[in-house]
């Protein structure tokens, strides 16, 4: 078993978890040989990074192929969202404008670098280019759980 695939089952259990009762459905999109996104429902999509590193601060780093299949899984669905895995510590969601917000220029490309940082009992501080402003809880984010239902 891959490494990715057990940080991913950390995001899908939880999802499942949360929308078993709902009917909703989940489909893999395999973009380039590596299962990394999903739709739900046929509308929301869902990509999954992970760090495998065990403590604060997580790094994750997003070529233009990630971000190429960041458009084809939004153009696939309604809204998407990105999970974020850091290490056995948990994991985040950003919405699209959020990961807009942090994109990180390097070079001539446009490749994204997003930094995660959490203290023991607090939310994540998420940082790219730019910081937002407010920490992430762990999880998905009422919004995401509401138009998966929807």
């Amino acid at each position: 078993m891959a490494d990715y695939e057990r940080y991913h089952g950390i995001v899908l259990r939880a999802l499942i978890t949360e929308l078993y009762s709902t009917g909703a459905h989940i489909k893999a999109e395999d973009a380039h040989g590596v299962v990394n996104s999903f739709v739900i429902s046929g509308k929301i999509g869902l990509y999954i990074k992970h760090s495998t590193k065990r403590l604060s601060p997580w790094t994750f780093g997003f070529t233009e192929d990630h971000m190429a299949e960041l458009d084809l899984l939004s153009d696939h669905s309604t809204e998407s969202f990105v999970c974020l895995v850091c290490g056995y510590d948990g994991f985040l969601t950003l919405n699209m404008g959020e990961v807009k917000q942090l994109m990180e220029a390097k070079g001539s490309d446009h490749s994204l670098s997003i930094h995660v940082k959490r203290r023991k009992r607090h939310n994540y501080s998420v940082g790219g280019r730019n910081k937002l402003e407010r920490t992430k809880p762990q999880g998905f984010p009422t919004e995401m759980l509401q138009a998966i239902t929807n």
